[in-house]
């Protein structure tokens, strides 16, 4: 996915790179949806995504949160690393 932001000084495109204002880079193909967390945790369903998140506090939030019934996105390598640190994922984290 290629983001354009056209703006003072800028009149090209970051491919794989959403940035706005001060905000940190994000590389969107970085991003997933409840669907792929729960695929990396090994869960049968995108709605465990939400027990685990109550359950585990220390659990990555999602780095898109758009309230209740919108999308939320994490960061797979932070979900990554957060399986790999505390053991509990059981599907295919890499």
């Amino acid at each position: 996915m290629c983001v354009q932001w056209f703006g003072p000084g800028r009149s090209t495109c970051d491919v794989n790179t959403l940035r706005l204002g001060g905000v940190p880079k994000v590389d969107t193909e970085d991003l997933i949806d409840a669907r792929g967390v729960a695929e990396l945790l090994g869960l049968a369903h995108p709605n465990s995504v939400s027990t685990y998140q109550r359950r585990y506090d220390d659990m990555p939030k999602p780095a898109l949160d758009l309230g209740a019934g919108r999308p939320r996105l994490w960061l797979r390598s932070q979900i990554v690393v957060w399986i790999d640190q505390t053991h509990r994922g059981g599907g295919n984290a890499r």
